[in-house]
């Protein structure tokens, strides 16, 4: 190892632990040899302070009743809080008169605040924003737009309902760009989660380029809705990834492109090409770039 993290193996586990206080990236080399053959193989580990804060993002969400707008913020800061931040947040007028076209955000209790901007602190917490629009008369219904590539890659983000928050979802945020409010159990209003997430894949691996394809086992698996595919690739490829189910019909093709050289990640939410859900049970996910192609299983259980 580099000094950093030291290892050790008991059995067959390997054992790591790194110095006191080292934050950052450790190399480490595991060689076996029987006296015959010899193999090694090299890995990174990435020490992280898990009290640490986050960075800071806003997702901006454009509410419309079809004839009306409105953008409503939320994201999180270091200086921001649960109340008002001057410079961060931004209150919402007062309420229109019944008939008219309304989308506001509401802080936490027991202030209630209304916003059209609200930013909270950027520490590994979930953090909670609901959001509450009415339609003007005769329009509707209300459509939620958002983009998830701007802030996929800073945490999870789902909806839920605003009355128990199991009613309703989870949706995946990160999955879709849009949300047509039609379900009665939203149509007043919505919860948004949001989890700031110490450690990304990009930062584990962002100036590390694999020598072979490497696919990897989804993470969580079994899952429910949502599982995440990592792939590494040693040279820009054009890419295929497809999903099948337990009879070999395919399910959803996730992604068809060239990608450059590098680890990459991409999100199922156990949809099919229609936008779907699929039922619980054994799913394949296959990858192919260039001369290369491997399967997965994964198993959904809802």
């Amino acid at each position: 190892t580099d000094g950093n993290t030291t290892a050790s193996i008991s059995g067959t586990l390997l054992d790591l632990s790194s110095v006191a206080g080292f934050i950052g990236q450790s190399q480490i080399i595991v060689s076996a040899d029987d006296g015959e053959f010899s193999v090694s193989d090299t890995f990174r580990v990435l020490v992280t302070d898990t009290s640490a804060t986050g960075p800071d993002f806003d997702v901006p969400i454009t509410v419309t009743d079809g004839a009306n707008t409105i953008v409503l913020t939320v994201g999180v800061d270091p200086n921001g809080t649960n109340g008002y931040d001057p410079g961060l947040d931004l209150y919402a007028p007062p309420p229109p008169p019944t008939g008219a076209f309304d989308a506001r955000l509401i802080g936490p209790p027991p202030a209630n605040e209304h916003y059209i901007t609200d930013i909270r602190d950027n520490s590994y917490t979930q953090k909670t924003f609901r959001m509450q629009y009415v339609a003007a008369t005769g329009q509707g219904p209300i459509v939620l737009h958002w983009d998830p590539t701007a802030f996929a890659p800073f945490g999870t983000f789902v909806i839920v309902d605003d009355i128990t928050g199991g009613l309703y979802g989870p949706l995946d945020m990160t999955s879709v760009d849009s949300l047509e409010v039609t379900d009665p159990l939203i149509l007043a209003g919505l919860r948004i989660l949001i989890t700031p997430q110490p450690l990304t894949l990009d930062d584990l691996f962002a100036d590390f380029i694999p020598q072979d394809f490497v696919l990897m086992q989804n993470y969580p698996n079994p899952f429910n809705p949502t599982t995440e595919i990592v792939y590494g690739l040693p040279q820009t490829s054009a890419v295929e990834i497809t999903i099948y189910n337990s009879l070999g019909a395919k399910v959803r093709t996730l992604l068809v492109g060239h990608q450059s050289a590098g680890f990459h990640r991409v999100r199922w939410n156990a949809t099919n090409d229609s936008g779907n859900s699929v039922s619980s049970g054994i799913y394949f996910y296959r990858v192919k770039a260039g001369k290369f192609s491997a399967m997965k299983k994964m198993i959904l259980l809802r």
